[in-house]
């Protein structure tokens, strides 16, 4: 099991306590409003009278507290949106922000609407475009359009506490173009990185490192492998990253269309106001935070499990919202080709110094397993949510993406989500609830996977028996590795080669299970003390694309009893200077002594016998490969 103090279960707990202040939670909604208003369409459906009705039921639905909107084009638009909010039978009082939404080359722009109860209103401001590119031709590109910043406090009903917050607005480019054919232009994707880098930079240079920071918006990211995602997420250049609670996609996929946000519609301009069509099939709006927020740093904590992309109930993919079966799909498939994205967050969420996860842990039951039963690929954090691992129980090394041990690894190759299996993607995944890689070549190949279990027995540990599954997928043509070692203090490890796998070079198109068991003795495993279990990947033989290989039901037991005088070791290390004289034999024998001058050495294994570096062996050394003796 993992120790972990659960953050939002203690601070509903907290809430429920005599003379402790009961908690305060706000939602934050974000929604691209297509074009609104537009008092020249007449279709029915796409007035901006009929819109209005509709986005009134819409948020009436969603409830929000804060509610982010880009392509709005004016301010007069801004007021009948506002107004619908405070007509509504939310029975809240809402405010906008002041500055009029840019037009964007008539896009519109962004704007914040608040309840005032909760939210003071500070200041807002442009995000200034200073990063550029060169395109072929010479020319200076930047990002489009400009994202905004709203900087709140925001209050509890319960407390006069001020807690700052700042909110982001962007959109991004859209698009999927290399721009081959236009010199003048650089790739799509790399204009949307340039938007993203310009809000990065401004936090990095005006924000406070315990200041809370939402970032929301229509961002047109293909997938979670695109710079801009990465600039957000994991950009090593930006110590102030931001957590993505859906984690990776795969656009037009079936198995990924819950978080899908666009389109509504499978036409184009159904309702007159212009808007793609093509049916549900993109994810293109995002609502990210910062780690302040995600560690409950500073008052303000995301509560897990609440991100909704609102009225995305049934649909397949590239079908339309009509065709799901949210009572409210007819308002969203005519207001806008957007679906809302929405979360919660809990306001006087107290500091929670030791809130972190820490390594796996051997208590006083004697026995660990871990059968990743809640796993879903969803990455490795220091407050894993479900579906997520901690991140100080596994080390990873040898991928393209770096690792931060402790730290949030939730997007790119930690977080691939789950699989059917046969995918190629480099990068961790689910699978039938076991961790799941694909090595590439440049993931994993060569890599390790550290998984790290301590000594909560409270008594020295001699003895283990250790068992855990590798499952291979060989649909590919390499020979691959997955060897096994472990290590006492992180930092030396005996590998066990017969608790290792390798695939052939061959595709047989068949999931493969190496059920692995071996026992360990003379551990000398103190109280607190640590055990780490690396499996390392490699290429053997052949060419072209990679198997797969996944771990699961991983236990340790502890051994009470010594073994008895008569049974055949499973593992024995013989690592004296000098070895004494005598015949050693177990199923495996892995040594790196030095053979004594006077004295006669047998080593009898009944699997392996594994010199390491180190050995030195003379004539009075003799290896023999046969079933072990009885022991007298």
């Amino acid at each position: 099991m993992i120790k972990k103090l659960f953050l939002l279960i203690l601070l509903t707990t907290i809430g429920t306590l005599p003379g402790i202040f009961a908690q305060t939670t706000f939602k934050v909604s974000t929604y691209n409003v297509l074009r609104f208003p537009n008092n020249g369409n007449s279709t029915p459906g796409g007035t901006d009278t009929d819109r209005l009705a509709a986005f009134q039921t819409i948020m009436e639905d969603i409830n929000p507290d804060v509610l982010i909107v880009q392509e709005l084009k004016t301010a007069t638009g801004a007021n009948s949106l506002l107004n619908a909010l405070n007509t509504s039978n939310l029975n809240k009082t809402f405010a906008r922000t002041p500055n009029a939404p840019d037009d964007n080359f008539g896009t519109g722009g962004n704007m914040l609407f608040y309840n005032t109860a909760l939210f003071t209103f500070v200041s807002e401001n442009g995000v200034p475009r200073t990063n550029t590119a060169t395109s072929p031709n010479g020319t200076t590109v930047q990002s489009p359009r400009s994202a905004d910043v709203y900087r709140f406090y925001a209050t509890s009903t319960n407390s006069s506490t001020l807690t700052p917050v700042y909110f982001f607005s962007t959109h991004l480019k859209a698009g999927s173009s290399s721009h081959n054919s236009d010199p003048s232009q650089i790739p799509d994707d790399d204009r949307r990185s340039l938007g993203a880098q310009d809000i990065m930079d401004y936090i990095q240079q005006n924000l406070n490192t315990n200041d809370n920071a939402i970032i929301v918006g229509d961002m047109n990211f293909q997938d979670e492998n695109e710079p801009g995602y990465i600039d957000f997420t994991s950009n090593p250049a930006y110590t102030n990253q931001f957590a993505d609670p859906l984690g990776p996609w795969t656009r037009d996929s079936q198995s990924s269309v819950a978080k899908f946000t666009q389109s509504t519609r499978i036409s184009n301009g159904v309702v007159g106001n212009g808007g793609s069509g093509g049916g549900l099939c993109d994810r293109f709006d995002f609502l990210f935070f910062n780690e302040n927020i995600n560690n409950a740093n500073n008052n303000i904590a995301f509560n897990s499990g609440s991100i909704e992309i609102f009225g995305n109930t049934n649909i397949s993919v590239n079908q339309s919202v009509l065709g799901g079966t949210h009572p409210l799909r007819q308002q969203l498939y005519n207001f806008s080709d957007h679906l809302p994205v929405s979360a919660e967050f809990i306001l006087d969420a107290p500091t929670m110094p030791n809130n972190s996860c820490t390594a796996y842990s051997i208590d006083t039951s004697l026995v660990f397993k871990e059968d990743f039963s809640d796993y879903a690929g969803q990455g490795f954090t220091d407050m894993p949510a479900p579906g997520q691992l901690c991140s100080n129980a596994w080390i990873f090394d040898g991928f393209s993406d770096p690792y931060v041990s402790g730290g949030t690894n939730v997007s790119n190759d930690y977080a691939r989500g789950s699989t059917n299996s046969g995918t190629s993607q480099g990068g961790i995944y689910e699978y039938n609830n076991s961790l799941w890689i694909q090595p590439t070549g440049s993931d994993f190949t060569s890599g390790t996977a550290t998984m790290i279990v301590c000594n909560d027995t409270g008594n020295t540990i001699d003895s283990l028996e250790l068992s855990f599954d590798i499952l291979i997928l060989n649909d590919q043509n390499r020979a691959n590795k997955f060897d096994f070692s472990y290590s006492l203090d992180g930092t030396n490890y005996t590998e066990l080669p017969t608790m290792s796998a390798t695939s052939i070079a061959a595709p047989t198109d068949m999931l493969d299970v190496f059920l692995k068991n071996t026992k360990l003795y003379n551990l000398n495993m103190l109280p607190d003390a640590c055990f780490y279990l690396r499996w390392t990947g490699g290429d053997v033989s052949g060419s072209g694309s990679r198997d797969e290989f996944g771990l699961d039901n991983i236990m340790l037991n502890v051994l009470q009893t010594p073994p008895p005088p008569t049974a055949c070791l499973s593992l024995l290390l013989v690592n004296d200077i000098p070895i004494t004289g005598g015949v050693y034999q177990a199923d495996t024998i892995i040594s790196a002594g030095i053979v004594s001058f006077v004295d006669t050495i047998t080593f009898k294994a009944q699997d392996c016998i594994k010199l390491d570096n180190g050995f030195i062996g003379i004539q009075n050394f003799n290896a023999e490969i046969e079933a072990c003796e009885s022991q007298k």
